[in-house]
């Protein structure tokens, strides 16, 4: 019985050493050395974006783990001021850290994701869905559309500023799912921005 129970113990335990390697290989596979830092200390796969203090969460057999930088342009003047970082655990759940310079307000920024949705969605429609808990001091917006790939979802929207930062969840998943998906990205989206006191300009 006691080696039964250790040997259960022994499977299921946190393997912090294994959790990291995979959170190096997400890092080199994004080219992200410098801009995140690899802070995973348990089987819960965590990158630090080091300019924002937005911490990205992972599991290791998420399906499309990434971090991507994205290019400087007008309005985004240093590499690691436009970030995000993507995973599929069942929907997908992509958060953005971006430093615009001017700042952007949060109007804008939902303006803008309201925009991409509409750009290279079809059939799209506003859901009358309440905010969800833990996010009434956020931008929030619920949709269903027809995905580029012919899918037909619901995708939700949250956006907070915090100092110089405009942080942004979007999640994607079943279209008969909208108020659970907006549950589960609120909750994502809160436990990876950081405090506004960490934030740095």
């Amino acid at each position: 019985m006691i080696v039964a129970l250790t040997l259960a113990l022994a499977i299921f335990a946190p393997d912090p050493v294994a959790a990291r390697a995979v959170g190096d290989q997400i890092l080199s596979a994004g080219q992200a050395d410098g801009v995140f830092e690899n802070v995973t200390d348990s089987d819960d796969i965590r990158l630090h974006h080091r300019a924002s203090g937005m911490i990205c969460r992972f599991e290791a057999d998420a399906a499309r783990n990434s971090v991507r930088i994205y290019p400087v342009r007008p309005g985004v003047r240093s590499r690691g001021d436009d970030v995000g970082c993507g995973t599929s655990p069942g929907a997908v759940y992509t958060v953005y850290a971006t430093r615009y310079r001017p700042e952007w307000s949060e109007k804008t920024a939902m303006a803008q994701a309201v925009q991409e949705i509409e750009a290279v969605w079809t059939e799209v429609q506003r859901l009358d869905i309440a905010a969800p808990p833990g996010a009434a001091d956020v931008g929030f917006g619920a949709f269903r559309g027809r995905h580029p790939n012919g899918q037909l979802l619901s995708t939700v929207i949250l956006v907070r500023q915090i100092g110089p930062w405009t942080f942004k969840m979007r999640a994607s998943g079943p279209p008969d799912q909208a108020e659970d998906l907006a549950r589960s990205a609120a909750e994502r989206f809160a436990a990876q921005i950081p405090h506004a006191l960490a934030v740095s300009r």
